[in-house]
């Protein structure tokens, strides 16, 4: 396999990796860099083609890379299934996963398996909730689920008034009609995810990757976008005339969204109601 095919493999799958593969293939990356310079200079010292002992040293490193990060996200990929799968042994015939009696205890468990790294385990949480009607009757009000791997996850009409997803990852996620009012969504990963017709009023998305994201309908009063990627060109959010934007107007094309993006919100907080 040429060097330039592993290229194109990469740049077609680098949307489909999530953000701790990302890392790994960056550190990776960096480690072939570093040797290839040292061979580089090694070649250098000693007489040699230094360029071409350096193109051919980081054509060798670089294959050797992309090989073992390939490897590592196929085996990534099979853990997260084999959890999910493992998790699905463990449940009872009504689909509920074995845990003390009572459904306070149940909940408990299921918020802790939302909040998994793994992606398969966070998945089989969020249905079950959906099952049982939780996740829309303020069970997961002001939850803590940083760091949680909802990629691709089923969260229409959720009900996630002040929930903490601080650095999670809710690319390509279903949100239609979520109500994340207050919601602490600062760092995550919102990338193509679907927005429209969302409640966001009062939430804090600085430094959320929007790219791609759907907030067609959504309301933004007095959210904080703050450093918030919103893409560009194809992979650019998208608005719609029905969106509410932080300051309280309607979107249109012609507003300079980097007003919200590149300056601090000096707006208060919006004052909502919450679940007893």
């Amino acid at each position: 396999m040429r060097l330039s095919q592993l290229l194109e493999i990469l740049m077609h799958q680098w949307e489909d990796f999530d953000d701790t593969a990302r890392d790994v293939l960056k550190a990776l990356m960096s480690v072939a860099i570093v040797t290839s310079v040292i061979y580089f200079f090694v070649g250098v010292v000693f007489g040699g083609d230094g360029i071409g002992t350096w193109m051919q040293q980081f054509s060798i490193e670089f294959m050797g890379v992309v090989m073992t990060f390939i490897l590592f996200d196929r085996f990534s990929r099979q853990y997260s299934d084999g959890e999910s799968e493992s998790d699905a042994d463990t449940t009872n015939p009504q689909g509920r996963p074995d845990a003390p009696q009572g459904d306070e205890a149940l909940k408990k468990q299921l918020i802790r398996e939302m909040r998994s790294a793994f992606n398969g385990r966070a998945i089989q949480a969020v249905n079950l909730l959906q099952s049982q009607g939780w996740l829309t009757d303020g069970t997961l009000q002001g939850a803590h689920l940083e760091g949680a791997n909802l990629w691709r996850a089923d969260l229409q009409n959720a009900h996630l008034v002040d929930v903490h997803f601080m650095n999670a990852t809710l690319r390509d996620a279903n949100l239609r009609n979520v109500t994340l009012m207050g919601a602490n969504l600062q760092g995550v990963n919102l990338g193509k995810s679907d927005l429209s017709g969302g409640q966001l009023i009062g939430a804090d998305l600085s430094v959320t990757k929007l790219w791609g994201a759907n907030l067609s309908g959504a309301n933004l009063t007095n959210a904080n976008l703050y450093q918030a990627d919103l893409g560009w060109g194809t992979y650019a959010a998208q608005f719609s005339d029905t969106t509410i934007l932080p300051d309280g107007r309607f979107w249109t094309p012609d507003i300079d969204m980097e007003s919200f993006t590149k300056t601090k919100p000096t707006l208060s907080l919006a004052v909502h109601e919450t679940a007893p």
